[in-house]
């Protein structure tokens, strides 16, 4: 994809009302664990997971405190190490 299309794909991404979505559960699990239900039915191809949840957690780095963050990147490596298995 190259440093350009990165550029791009973060943009898009940045504009899609269901990335934004997810990246607000992503926060709302790591403040509340009883919310981390709702990250695992989005459904998305194995690489396309991992890619959301990256973009997720740079979001939820710029939108919250250091101990949400740290919460929210225990999650979101869950969520990837998981999403190996879809393909």
């Amino acid at each position: 994809m190259g440093f350009f299309g990165s550029l791009f794909g973060v943009t898009k991404m940045n504009a899609d009302p269901v990335q934004q979505q997810f990246a607000q559960l992503l926060k709302q699990a790591a403040e509340d664990p009883s919310k981390h239900g709702q990250l695992i039915k989005q459904g998305w191809p194995g690489s396309e997971t991992r890619t959301r949840v990256a973009h997720a957690l740079s979001i939820v780095k710029i939108s919250s405190i250091p101990d949400t963050y740290s919460r929210a990147k225990e999650i979101a490596y869950d969520i990837s190490m998981a999403s190996y298995r879809l393909g």
